[in-house]
């Protein structure tokens, strides 16, 4: 593969025969750079050497769920707070899913495998 130049990047298609490409960043969306602690990787996939994820910092633009205002600045999770309750007029969010309390319930949903949410309303 020859050198990139300004605004293009460097495709490998893991398939069977490897296909590799150069393409233009327009022609593009990145969808998801997720990794996770313990994965192998590489700066290049022609790279020798490779590393392992230790430690991941996240840092996010933020935007209100139902009026789309945004929030200034980058925020990490330590500057966000979990709620574990909820009332009769609350927004809750859940995935892509974004839903107001609107009447008594007792429900436990699970989040995710760390956090669960308790709704309860007397």
């Amino acid at each position: 593969m020859r050198a990139l130049q300004p605004g293009e990047v460097g495709v490998s298609f893991l398939t069977e025969d490897g296909e590799r490409d150069i393409l233009l960043e327009t022609e593009l969306k990145l969808v998801d750079r997720t990794v996770h602690p313990g994965e192998f990787c590489k700066r290049a996939i022609d790279e020798v050497q490779s590393g392992v994820v230790i430690d991941i910092h996240v840092k996010s633009r933020l935007e209100h769920a139902i009026s789309r205002e945004i929030v200034e600045g980058w925020k990490t999770l330590d500057d966000l707070m979990t709620r574990v309750d909820a009332e009769i007029g609350d927004y809750v969010v859940f995935d892509d899913w974004v839903g107001q309390v609107g009447h008594s319930l007792y429900a436990t949903t699970e989040l995710t495998s760390l956090l669960s949410l308790q709704v309860i309303e007397v």
